[in-house]
């Protein structure tokens, strides 16, 4: 067919001759002229308006051209030379096909074989029949590059550069378009109610880029509800999921000092257990080295599962080391970071806020499998032990210390045990006054003897028992003669005392009764000690001159029982 309007045109002037209704031709009537003009004039206004709409009508370059439908989506053009550069991939076409059906499509593909050029199309179909009109869309590179969107031109899409198209709004540059990746100016943001699609399906990785600080991503909601929003949701769709599956990872990225990427930190959500109903999962933080920080789990929280020198610490309002795990010595702190309190391994150490002042808590010592309690004196000088509370399992016995000396044990049985005898108890006051130490208890047996210039022939019984509480001794006593021995006119005397009496023990300190004496012994009969002695004296008041007598030790005869009590001060 031949062109219509001004795509018939030939851009040789000598050959538009014949190419509208009205021709100029040589020496024509006025008349002609003016139609000739007139016509021109049109076809001018119609290749106006099909700018306008993006198209034009361009022929096969010469002017003249004879388009024939393929099939539905192809097209020929009868042309001499190869028009592949005008009708190219990608193109947009309009043609007006045999059935007056204006169609609009996209080149598929382009090829020229002799003076055919066979043009496919998609998007199209084309009625049977000739076609009476075909169209291009505007080529941008024929406008620089640039396609302007509004009226007053300062919205548009360019292409300054090969392989580039920048977006403008307002005249500013927003967006910058390459291959594979779509930039987002500084100043400029991607808003979510932008992505009107459900899902983004992407077959490879997606980067952000900015080229400065500023924020590379923001979530946004404008919603003045209660609920929770925006929402950055990681879904693993998983087929078939199984235990120990991994949901998600946040890697924290940046170069070392040889210019490699290097991931610093790496957060992972992993599934327990997928059992319906049963759904467990944890969250795991892995250092540069690949070693799990902390691991939250559904049973438990894990800080430092993998085991190396990794301090925790806590800190107050005014204190730096509130709580204190040290990695490499294996101790917990509180209230301090000092370890070095004691030369075994410290389990636990707890200060006083106030230099290296507190305690401290060890196990597994070497020494009967002991563990202690520390309680250091915060010297300038270093930390010093000055109290001790130590549990020994082989024993079991709980081992009290001072001044690093063992001074009381806490046994077994629940009985306290001083370290020393002269360890004792202040009762009665809340000062350390010697008069009120008590510091010696004992019970025990004695055995009392009669000494004389002989002594008897033998005892029939002989029993003593004692109780000291401190200076105290209560002591009482029994025996009986069983036969005489050679008894002299000597003093009776009793020893075999279990202490010796103190200085100032010269006194009637108990009573003695006596059966099977003599008549005389119906006197009252009372038992002196003296000082610095362990034996005592029975004496016998006679009544008549108030005077205390010895009594003779010949006065026992066989079968005679001495018992009694007395009490004395050591």
């Amino acid at each position: 067919m031949a062109g219509t309007g001004v795509g018939k045109f030939s851009s040789t002037a000598g050959s538009n001759t014949a190419n509208m209704t009205v021709n100029f031709a040589e020496n024509m009537a006025p008349s002609n002229v003016n139609n000739a003009a007139r016509e021109l004039m049109g076809h001018m206004r119609d290749m106006y308006e099909q700018l306008g709409d993006g198209y034009f009508e361009y022929g096969d370059g010469d002017g003249t051209y004879t388009v024939a439908r393929g099939d539905a989506d192809t097209i020929t053009i009868t042309s001499a030379s190869d028009i592949s550069s005008v009708y190219f991939a990608g193109r947009k076409i309009r043609i007006v096909d045999g059935g007056s059906n204006t169609v609009e499509g996209t080149i598929a593909s382009s090829s020229h074989s002799s003076t055919t050029q066979t043009v496919n199309l998609t998007g199209i179909t084309l009625a049977s029949g000739t076609p009476t009109k075909v169209e291009i869309g505007i080529d941008t590179a024929a406008f620089g590059g640039r396609v302007i969107l509004d009226d007053d031109s300062d919205t548009y899409i360019e292409a300054p550069t090969d392989d580039t198209i920048d977006i403008y709004v307002a005249g500013a540059k927003d967006f910058v378009i390459t291959a594979n990746t779509f930039t987002a100016e500084s100043g400029s943001t991607i808003a979510a109610q932008a992505l009107t699609a459900t899902s983004i399906d992407a077959t490879a990785a997606s980067t952000i880029t900015v080229t400065d600080n500023s924020d590379a991503l923001t979530l946004k909601t404008t919603d003045t509800d209660s609920n929770v929003g925006p929402v950055l949701n990681f879904n693993r769709d998983s087929s078939s999921p199984a235990n120990n599956d991994f949901l998600g990872e946040l890697t924290f990225q940046g170069d070392n000092d040889a210019g490699e990427a290097h991931d610093y930190i790496r957060m992972f959500a992993r599934i327990l257990n997928v059992a319906d109903g049963s759904e467990q999962a944890d969250f795991i933080m892995k250092d540069a080295t690949g070693n799990n920080i902390v691991n939250f789990a559904h049973s438990e929280v894990v800080y430092n599962e993998d085991s190396v020198d990794r301090d925790f610490r806590v800190e107050s309002n005014s204190n730096t080391h509130m709580l204190f795990v040290d990695g490499g010595t294996d101790t917990v702190c509180i209230n301090t970071s000092s370890t070095a309190f004691n030369s075994e391994a410290d389990d636990l150490i707890i200060g006083s806020g106030t230099g290296d002042t507190g305690i401290t808590i060890f196990s597994g010592s070497s020494v009967g499998n002991c563990g202690s309690i520390f309680f250091a004196d915060g010297a300038s000088d270093g930390p010093d032990h000055q109290g001790q509370i130590q549990y020994e399992q082989n024993t079991e016995a709980f081992h009290f210390h001072t001044n690093r000396t063992k001074q009381w044990s806490l046994n077994s049985s629940g009985n306290w045990l001083p370290a020393a005898t002269d360890h004792g108890i202040y009762l009665g006051v809340t000062s350390a006054t010697a008069a009120n130490l008590l510091d010696d208890y004992e019970e025990g047996a004695w055995t009392p003897t009669i000494a004389a210039d002989a002594g008897p022939g033998g005892y029939t019984t002989q029993n003593g028992n004692y109780t000291k509480v401190g200076r105290l001794v209560n002591l009482c006593f029994q025996l009986q003669v069983s036969s005489m021995g050679s008894l002299a006119g000597a003093a009776l005397v009793m020893s075999g005392l279990p202490f010796t009496a103190s200085n100032d023990s010269m006194d009637y300190v108990g009573t003695l009764n006596v059966d099977g004496a003599a008549s005389d012994w119906d006197y009252d009969i009372g038992i002196i000690i003296a000082g610095n002695n362990a034996t005592m004296k029975p004496q016998q008041n006679w009544g008549d001159d108030s005077t205390d007598h010895n009594v003779n030790a010949d006065r026992i005869d066989t079968g005679t029982k001495l018992h009694g009590s007395i009490s004395y001060m050591v």
